[in-house]
């Protein structure tokens, strides 16, 4: 059977919560200890990674001091790296940079890259997606089975909270985050703080996957979806569409939308749909023969993007 590019973005956004899922997994066990992922040690040696992050930030981390960026430079370093043990290695010794969180990243990345078959023959792009594949493996091949076990993520998990990791104090203010908990009413006010944080910090993972949540409302028919300036986003179409805007939004803050993308490898791999850009991908792949709909879907990245720069997310709360 051929995989569509539904099935595409549909395999992504598994991936991405299942990195969601294990993270509340592991932070609801034992609320010291437990948390979400992995890993090990430094070699300063490497002389690939950039200077901001090998001059040292010896600042401990408090819940005041998760903005300015701090992230962006580690980010770019494993989105860059063709070798994430040695990434992992030293990130872990930048938990001022949230360099913990991006080694339990890329330690999640290749227990999922080891889940890949290899390419059929008959597959369509074969020779690209094997090239894709092949990548992933390449960057993944140095960590033993020993390093990617569930108690090397336990005890990486437990040194990111003994360490105050800067990521994991911003995602301890984000996880179990419910906007339309009936329960617990959350309001406009708690709404746009936690957006402006969101802002703050810049980080390219949290950006997209707690912007969209924060943006998320019920109408008055209990239905979910979003707003944007007074137009309702409520169909399976447009919420797509307004999720896919956040990601696509996310190159402008740091996220890797190159042609050595994660996303675009393993779009690649899985679907056999295989594009240079995340301009190509949504506009020839998602969004090719609708034109319409591909204007609405960057007219909504650019507000978004403009929200993000002024702090003004009026545009996407619902209309009064």
């Amino acid at each position: 059977m051929e995989i569509t590019l539904k099935h595409k973005i549909i395999f992504f956004f598994i991936a991405l919560f299942s990195t969601l899922l294990l993270f509340l997994y592991l932070s609801t066990n034992e609320k010291e200890d437990q948390f979400y992922k992995k890993n090990t040690f430094v070699s300063q040696s490497n002389s690939n990674w950039p200077p901001a992050i090998l001059e040292r930030n010896n600042d401990t981390p408090t819940e005041n001091q998760i903005n300015t960026k701090k992230t962006q430079a580690i980010a770019k370093a494993f989105y860059e790296s063709n070798d994430l043990h040695a990434f992992a290695e030293m990130a872990k010794m930048r938990p001022e940079e949230g360099g913990i969180t991006y080694a339990i990243d890329a330690m999640y990345h290749c227990n999922l890259v080891r889940t890949f078959q290899d390419i059929q023959a008959d597959s369509i792009n074969y020779a690209k997606s094997v090239a894709a594949l092949n990548k992933l493996r390449e960057r993944c091949k140095i960590f033993s089975d020993k390093d990617l076990s569930g108690e090397e993520m336990q005890k990486l998990a437990k040194l990111r909270r003994d360490k105050k990791d800067i990521l994991l104090i911003a995602k301890d203010k984000f996880i179990g985050i419910s906007p339309n908990n009936t329960q617990a009413p959350f309001s406009n006010e708690k709404r746009m703080q936690l957006l402006n944080q969101v802002a703050e910090l810049q980080d390219p993972e949290n950006f997209y996957t707690y912007g969209s949540t924060l943006t998320e409302f019920k109408n008055k028919d209990g239905n979910y979806g979003y707003w944007v300036d007074g137009q309702s986003y409520f169909t399976e179409n447009k919420k797509e569409l307004f999720k896919n805007a956040w990601f696509y939004a996310s190159c402008e803050f740091g996220n890797d939308c190159t042609s050595n993308a994660f996303f675009l490898q393993r779009s690649c791999v899985i679907e056999g749909k295989c594009f240079d850009t995340f301009d190509d991908f949504f506009k020839q792949g998602e969004y090719g023969n609708n034109s319409k709909e591909y204007a609405d879907f960057i007219s909504v990245k650019d507000r978004i993007i403009n929200a993000m720069k002024t702090r003004d997310f009026s545009t996407f709360f619902p209309p009064k």
